[in-house]
C-alpha cells in the first residue's frame, strides 16, 4: 500500500516536473519567434531601402498572382492559428504556445517573401510603399501578440489577458489591410465605400413625388433597373466563371444598384400607406446588404488559391 502511494506520489512530481520543462520550452520558443520577427522586421527594411535606390528586382519566378496568393494563404494560416494561440496562453498550456508561435513565424516568413516580391512588382512608389508600410505593421502587431502570450504564459492577470485578447484584435485589423494592398482589392473597397453611402444617401431621401409620374411608370422603372442589375450580377459571375478577374466588373454594380435604389425610393414616396411604403423601403434595404455582402465575397474570392 505504501509503496503504491510513493510511487504515485513521486509520478505526480514527475509529471508536474514535465509539465513546468514543457512550459518553459514553450516560452523559449516564443522568444525564439520574437527573434525571429525583429530579423524579419530588419529584412523589409532592407528590401525598402534597396526600393528607394531603384535597385529592388523580384526574385525568379515571381509574379503578382504567385506573391498576391502566397500572401493570402498565409494571411489566412495565422488568421486560424491566432485563436489558438490565445487559447494556449490562457490556458497555461506552454507547449502549445511554442508550438503555435513557431507556426506564426514559418507564416511571416511568408508573407515577407511575398510582400518584398509585391512590391517589386508595383508600378508606382505610392503602392510600393504601402505595401512595406502594411508588411511591417502585421509584423509589429504579431510581435506585440507573442510578447503578450508570453506574459499571460508567466502569470495570468485579468489585465495580461485583455491585453492578449486586444493584440489579437489589433493583429487581424493589421492582416486586413496588409491584404487589401493586393492588386484589385482597393477597387473592391472603393465600390464598398460606394454602395454603403449610397443606400445611407438615397434611403434616407424619401420625399413626396416632384412630378406626376404615373404610379406605373415609376414601378416600370424600378423592374427596369431590377432587371439590370440581375443580368450584370449574371454576367460577372459567369465571367469569373471564364476566368476573369473578379475585380473587372464590379465597378459597374455600383451606378446600377444606385439606380435601382433610386428608381425604388421613387416608388416608395409614392406608395398610399405607410405600411405600403415601408414594404418597400424594407426589400430595399435586403438589396442594399445583398449587394454589399456579393462584393465582398468576390473580394474575399479574389485572393482565394484557385480564383480568377
Amino acid at each position: 500500500g505504501n509503496s503504491a502511494k510513493h510511487t504515485a506520489a513521486r509520478l505526480g512530481v514527475l509529471r508536474s516536473a514535465v509539465a513546468k520543462a514543457a512550459e518553459f520550452c514553450g516560452s523559449l520558443v516564443v522568444d525564439s519567434a520574437i527573434a525571429t520577427i525583429s530579423e524579419l522586421i530588419e529584412e523589409v527594411e532592407q528590401c525598402r531601402g534597396v526600393a528607394k535606390e531603384g535597385q529592388l528586382r523580384p526574385l525568379p519566378g515571381q509574379s503578382v498572382e504567385s506573391c498576391s496568393l502566397l500572401l493570402a494563404s498565409a494571411v489566412r494560416a495565422i488568421e486560424s492559428l491566432k485563436p489558438q494561440l490565445v487559447s494556449a496562453a490562457t490556458n497555461k498550456n506552454g507547449s502549445q504556445v511554442g508550438f503555435t508561435a513557431r507556426e506564426i513565424g514559418n507564416n511571416l516568413r511568408t508573407i515577407v517573401q511575398a510582400v518584398c516580391g509585391l512590391a517589386a512588382l508595383s508600378e508606382t512608389e505610392e503602392s510600393r510603399e504601402t505595401i512595406f508600410s502594411s508588411g511591417l505593421d502585421a509584423l509589429r502587431r504579431c510581435e506585440v501578440l507573442l510578447t503578450a502570450s508570453k506574459l499571460v504564459l508567466d502569470g495570468l492577470t485579468a489585465v495580461e489577458e485583455s491585453g492578449l485578447l486586444d493584440a489579437a484584435e489589433a493583429l487581424s485589423e493589421a492582416l486586413r489591410a496588409l491584404l487589401s494592398c493586393l492588386p484589385g482589392q482597393v477597387e473592391f473597397d472603393r465600390v464598398l465605400k460606394e454602395l454603403e453611402e449610397t443606400s445611407s444617401s438615397v434611403l434616407s431621401a424619401l420625399a413626396p413625388p416632384k412630378d406626376p409620374t404615373p404610379y406605373s411608370a415609376l414601378e416600370e422603372a424600378l423592374a427596369t433597373a431590377a432587371a439590370s442589375v440581375t443580368s450584370a450580377v449574371s454576367n460577372l459571375l459567369a465571367s469569373i466563371r471564364g476566368g476573369a478577374k473578379e475585380e473587372v466588373g464590379v465597378a459597374s454594380l455600383a451606378q446600377l444598384h444606385r439606380d435601382l435604389l433610386t428608381a425604388g425610393v421613387a416608388v416608395a414616396a409614392a406608395t398610399q400607406t405607410d405600411e405600403e411604403r415601408e414594404k418597400v423601403l424594407s426589400q430595399l434595404r435586403v438589396f442594399s446588404d445583398c449587394s454589399q455582402r456579393l462584393v465582398l465575397a468576390l473580394k474575399t474570392a479574389s485572393v482565394e488559391p484557385g480564383s480568377g
